[in-house]
């Protein structure tokens, strides 16, 4: 996919998730995007010019996942004032218990409502899938990982009244096994985060460069135009750990 897919987590000022970003750089970083001439767009919207005016486009897909309240008291605002579209991967058991149910403290994962949704529709955001529990898929049966797969979409289809269209893997974990299933259970495209050894990008593998609470400024302009990466899964997951202990 041509264009540059930036994945978001949670929008905070209390700095304590290693892949939040604060209220503040965030509006900055919007502003940042469209003072360059840029209009960011939802994964679904980009996929679809995906091949039509490669040269002259000026677009960043903006993703959220997991379905953190947030996205919706602080991001969502910020996305209005500027004109801009979103795609927000949600994980159902968390939409339905209003929890992201690994943090220690109710209010560090406080969680978007159906409603919140909806109202995010209706303004022309996008909602796509990110599993029923939040699995790895690639540690799970397929049996298991299809239900993931195939009962979150038609869930959030249901509530929202809305076709979904798009999945993001959990933890950007997956293997072609499980990459064969998504247009199975329905879905257009899915996004992942570094591409697994082996995969290439295509529709169902869409790369996506993950921002975070470490990214400075000069960092976030060097990702937005391509130049950095989001470092493999495990990678990842080192850098959270190492992030926890030091706070």
């Amino acid at each position: 996919m041509p264009l540059t897919v930036l994945n978001y987590h949670s929008i905070r000022n209390d700095g304590e998730l290693p892949l939040s970003v604060t209220v503040q750089e965030f509006r900055w970083q919007m502003q940042f995007i469209a003072d360059k001439g840029y209009h960011g767009v939802s994964l679904e919207e980009g996929f679809k010019k995906t091949g039509k005016n490669k040269k002259n486009r000026k677009e960043i897909v903006l993703t959220f996942d997991d379905g953190y309240l947030d996205n919706y008291t602080e991001a969502f605002p910020v996305l209005l004032e500027f004109g801009f579209t979103a795609t927000f991967f949600v994980t159902v058991d968390f939409i339905e218990h209003n929890m992201i149910t690994w943090h220690e403290r109710p209010e560090q994962g406080a969680a978007m409502s159906w409603g919140n949704l909806r109202e995010m529709t209706l303004a022309g955001m996008c909602v796509g899938s990110h599993t029923l529990s939040h699995s790895r898929l690639s540690e799970i049966p397929a049996a298991q990982s299809m239900r993931e797969l195939s009962e979150s979409g038609a869930v959030i289809g249901e509530r929202l009244g809305t076709q979904v269209l798009s999945f993001a893997y959990p933890s950007g974990d997956f293997t072609r096994e499980v990459m064969e299933m998504v247009p199975e259970a329905g879905y257009a495209m899915a996004a992942a985060l570094a591409l697994p050894p082996g995969i290439v990008e295509d529709r169902y593998s869409i790369p996506r460069t993950g921002i975070n609470v470490r990214d400075c400024r000069w960092r976030y302009r060097l990702k937005m135009c391509g130049v950095l990466g989001t470092p493999p899964v495990n990678q990842m997951v080192k850098l959270g750990r190492i992030f926890n202990k030091k706070n």
